[in-house]
């Protein structure tokens, strides 16, 4: 069971993260070019001194790679970051959100509890919306509101593999482009013809909207989120902290 260690309470560092945040949302949010590139965020965008809020919405049946391999890389990245500079504060809070209390039974008897629900839980700066067996969660008009607010004021919003399914029923994709797993092409395609869903890419970077295909590409993209928000250099003792081939090259910026 994961244990509830975070601080609920942000007014303790919301000075500190404001001029961060003003900085990362001043870089232009048009779309990139279509393809695994993305945007270059320049140097003087860079702060690394604020921690960030990584919330992971958890639903049952819930693809178990989806959600736990971005888990490990940003949790990763944070122990990473604590290594080089010791007395910097925390770089990522991670937790994991479902929509009510108790255990989460993801894909293939995986029993998770989650840190928050979604009605309490802490502020939230990067959401992730992993895939699996989403169309219940579809249906869900409460979660699919929440879905919403919570992306109108994140930094950055991103999903692995069906979990494009619910940004876009949530509207958060309206008009974008997007990748999910290869599989679920077609459905997502036809379920909202305005998005334009690319394939044999691992994620499209929409700025603050970022989308992976299925399954392990959530890794891909997480490591590249952490090259957004906190440099190449980290991204790259991530993946060999967790002796993970990260082709990087052309990937990232």
């Amino acid at each position: 069971m994961i244990k509830n260690h975070l601080d609920t309470d942000a007014t303790d560092y919301a000075d500190k993260t404001r001029i961060f945040w003003e900085k990362i949302r001043s870089i232009p949010s048009n779309p990139c070019s279509p393809c695994t590139k993305s945007r270059q965020i320049p140097e003087n965008h860079k702060v690394y001194n604020p921690r960030m809020n990584i919330g992971i919405y958890i639903y049952n049946d819930v693809e178990v790679l989806d959600f736990a391999g971005p888990y490990e890389v940003f949790t990763t990245a944070a122990r990473m970051k604590a290594r080089l500079d010791p007395n910097a504060p925390r770089l990522f809070d991670v937790f994991l959100l479902a929509e009510t209390d108790g255990m989460i039974s993801a894909r293939a008897n995986f029993n998770v509890q989650p840190h928050y629900t979604i009605r309490a839980h802490p502020s939230v700066d990067v959401l992730l919306v992993p895939g699996g067996v989403h169309t219940r969660e579809m249906e869900k008009q409460n979660v699919m509101d929440w879905l919403a607010q919570v992306s109108s004021t994140a930094t950055l919003t991103a999903s692995v593999c069906t979990g494009a399914f619910l940004l876009a029923r949530a509207g958060i994709l309206r008009g974008q482009s997007c990748a999910t797993h290869w599989e679920d092409v077609p459905d997502l395609r036809a379920m909202f013809p305005d998005l334009d869903v690319k394939e044999e890419i691992p994620w499209v970077d929409n700025g603050r909207i970022v989308t992976s295909a299925g399954i392990s590409a959530g890794i891909e993209m997480a490591l590249h989120l952490v090259t957004k928000l906190a440099g190449k250099e980290l991204a790259l003792k991530t993946a060999r902290q967790m002796q993970y081939t990260w082709n990087s090259a052309g990937l990232s910026a």
